[in-house]
Formats: C-alpha cells, structure tokens, sequence
C-alpha cells in the first residue's frame, strides 16, 4: 500500500467548511492531535482506519484522506493491496464529496480515484444536513447484515466446539452494535441474541469438559 494521500480540491462556498462540519459529526470523526504529526480528524469502524484533513487553499477548499494515521497516511487509491478498507472509505466519504461539489444543492455522482479533482459539479437532488445521517445509517445497516451473518458461522462453530469461534463473537457485537439503530434492526438484535447463545454452548462445553478431566484423572 502507497504511503501518503489523496487529495480533492473543490470551489469554496461559506457553506464548505460547515458541510465538512456536518459530515464529520454525523460520521462519529475523532479529532486527533498526535505528537510529531499533523492534527486529523480519525475514522474508525470495524471495517478500516481513515483520516481526513481540509485546508482552504485561495478560491478553493482541499479534502486530504488516508488510511492509517497522519503520522504514517496510506493513499487510497485503485491499486488491490488494501482494496476492500480503501473501497469501504470512498464509500464512507462520497456523500461528503457530493456534498462539496455543489454545495447549494447537488448530490450528484463523485469519482474516487485518489487523485486531484477540480471537475464540474453533477445534477442531482437538493443537499440537505440530514442526508449524510441518512447515508451514515444505510452504511450501517451492512454492518447489521454482516453481524448475523457471523454469528450464524460463529454459532455453527461453537456448537463443533471450535474455541476460536470467540473471537468471531467479539465481531459480531462490535457489529451488531453498529446496525442496531438502523432499519436492519431487527438483524442486529438476532445476531446478539445467537451470540449470546454461543457463549452459553460454549461455557457448557468447557464445564463438560472440565467435568469429564475431573472425573477421568479420579
């Protein structure tokens, strides 16, 4: 994976820096401030580990974004090392790039190829504040899936009396926890609920195991 970062720079408008405001609040971004490195605004969840930066540069407002921290930024770029993280961060950032494009009413189609991007905003529907809440939780409801998913593979595990099934339940919370105030809910919950069931098999299984050592070594 490529060190650095990649870059977009779009027409300022006094609607820019409170878009970028909005788009980082709605998203759960940390501001960091590392020792020997630049300051950021961090990303994290379950899926990659993003930073974001913005400068206002003349007529122009420029978004800087990597994976990793500031101190060692990767590019996200097109390449296959890392695509999965790197394809999932675009995601994450393109509501905030539609947004910029046109700031007074586009949220058109953005291309995210790591590079410079000056193009003309898309056509597209009115922006609104709420719109990056909304694909925040779309986002999410993934997750959702993701963590039924897992704790069905997670169950199946625990019941072959596979230890390692464990730390698929840690991922599973994480990410149910993550869906659960979205539209797939009802996922969420159903993937806590067969995780829970997963611990229980297995905690029996130690028990049975330790009981069955105990009464053997006797």
């Amino acid at each position: 994976m490529a060190k650095g970062k990649s870059q977009f720079t779009f027409p300022y408008s006094e609607r820019s820096e409170q878009i970028i405001r909005d788009f980082l609040q709605a998203n759960g971004f940390q501001y960091k401030e590392p020792k020997n490195a630049e300051s950021y605004y961090s990303y994290k969840d379950g899926m990659c580990n993003g930073g974001l930066q913005y400068q206002v540069t003349g007529s122009g407002i420029t978004v800087y974004f990597f994976l990793g921290k500031s101190k060692k930024p990767m590019v996200v770029d097109d390449s296959f090392v890392g695509s999965v993280a790197k394809q999932h961060y675009k995601n994450v950032l393109k509501p905030l790039f539609d947004a910029l494009n046109n700031p007074e009413g586009f949220t058109g189609d953005t291309q995210l190829s790591g590079g410079a991007n000056t193009q003309r905003p898309p056509e597209g529907s009115t922006y609104s504040k709420n719109m990056f809440e909304e694909s925040t939780n779309k986002s999410r409801e993934k997750f959702a899936i993701i963590a039924f998913v897992m704790s069905l593979i997670g169950l199946v595990l625990s019941c072959l009396g596979f230890t390692y099934g464990v730390a698929l339940i840690i991922m599973e919370f994480y990410f149910a926890f993550l869906g659960i105030k979205t539209k797939k809910k009802g996922l969420a919950i159903a993937a806590i609920v067969i995780a829970g069931v997963s611990i229980l098999i297995l905690i029996a299984e130690i028990i049975l195991i330790a009981m069955g050592v105990a009464f053997y070594g006797l």
